[in-house]
């Protein structure tokens, strides 16, 4: 199934673009996409996972609605779901 994934901030300059399409397997889940993501972009890691867990601060939605951490791994996916990744802000 194709999804596609909108990105912003350091995602962005990450992808070279605000979007992209990927192939998952049907039950794909929020997790496995990043789990995916990452593979396919290694310089996600850092942004996307801390000591090796999911990185909370990290907002994902999926068509629009905001997705709860503790929801990534049951939350399937869907043919032309659109995923939103915003990285937390940065500033001081």
């Amino acid at each position: 199934m194709r999804i596609t994934v909108r990105s912003f901030a350091m995602i962005r300059e990450i992808f070279g673009k605000k979007e992209i399409s990927i192939i998952l397997s049907d039950g794909s889940t929020i997790l496995s996409l990043l789990d995916d993501l990452v593979k396919q972009y290694t310089a996600l890691s850092s942004i996307l996972y801390t000591e090796g867990s999911i990185n909370k601060s990290n907002v994902i939605a999926l068509n629009d609605t905001k997705i709860e951490y503790e929801t990534f791994a049951s939350t399937y996916l869907n043919e032309n779901d659109i995923i939103h990744i915003i990285p937390p802000a940065g500033g001081g």
